[in-house]
């Protein structure tokens, strides 16, 4: 039984590996710093992921202004769309102004606790792979729009008493420069 636990936890590491875009100069980056990719991936599944490791993860960690929430179909199997603008780039191809699309789960009949419901104009830490969103829109079947995002890693809401995780059990940080220095 242990086996077989630990043959699926592998595969779904090697899955979120995959599905997180990284590429064999990401692993020894990475493992440059100090950072496991594959044992932060498993840390990840198990819910255990230090900020480091879940950084380790994201293609693009920015901190983004809300500018609108819609309900949207686009036929890539997610139901709502949060736009959102660059306001500081920690890691990744997003710079400040650029403006993309998060793509989540919820509709209108159904809700997930996970997904943002930010009111336009608060600020989030987020933590994005658009190769992860891809890999859910492949796994629908689906096809995928451009420049839209998913969330590796839950995010934090940036407010003037610091960085609130949007997800329960997120690791603690105290500040952005905590999250750029931990995403180098």
């Amino acid at each position: 039984m242990r086996a077989r636990l630990e043959s699926a936890l592998n595969v779904e590491v090697i899955q979120l590996l995959a599905a997180a875009g990284l590429r064999p100069a990401d692993i020894l980056r990475n493992r440059a710093r100090g950072v496991d990719v594959f044992e932060a991936a498993s840390a990840a599944i198990r819910g255990e992921a230090t900020f480091q490791q879940q950084a380790a993860l994201a293609q693009s960690i920015v901190v983004a202004e809300a500018l609108d929430q819609r309900q949207t179909s686009a036929g890539d199997g997610f139901g709502s769309t949060v736009r959102f603008r660059v306001v500081d780039r920690l890691k990744g191809d997003l710079s400040p102004g650029a403006e993309f699309a998060l793509r989540q789960q919820s509709t209108e009949t159904m809700d997930v606790s996970t997904d943002l419901r930010p009111a336009a104009g608060e600020q989030f830490l987020l933590l994005l792979s658009r190769d992860y969103y891809q890999q859910l829109v492949a796994e629908a079947g689906r096809q995928g729009q451009d420049a839209a995002y998913a969330q590796i890693m839950p995010g934090y809401l940036v407010s003037p008493e610091g960085l609130m995780p949007t997800v329960i059990g997120q690791p603690r940080l105290s500040s952005i420069e905590e999250a750029r220095n931990a995403a180098q």
